[in-house]
């Protein structure tokens, strides 16, 4: 089954960086991300809204450290 989780803020690591991904879109199957980017063309048995949502696929939180700030109902996000 694959499923879609769309239109979140998505943290993505390409192997070398993190990169942030606007109302992008992580698709895995079972237990596998399958995709990471800013669209799918493919099909997909289930779709997750994440409109408003921070999404961090598993294989990017792993080399990932962050800091988030929060101030004046803003927030910050710091990659390092």
């Amino acid at each position: 089954m694959k499923i879609g989780i769309e239109g979140g803020l998505i943290i993505a690591f390409n192997g070398t960086e993190h990169r942030l991904i606007e109302n992008g879109v992580v698709v895995f199957e079972g237990d596998t991300i399958v995709h990471v980017g800013k669209s799918y063309s493919g099909n997909l048995d289930r779709k997750i809204e994440a409109k408003k949502r921070l999404v961090i696929p598993a294989r990017a939180a792993k080399e990932f450290h962050y800091k988030i700030a929060w101030k004046e109902s803003k927030c910050k996000l710091e990659l390092s």
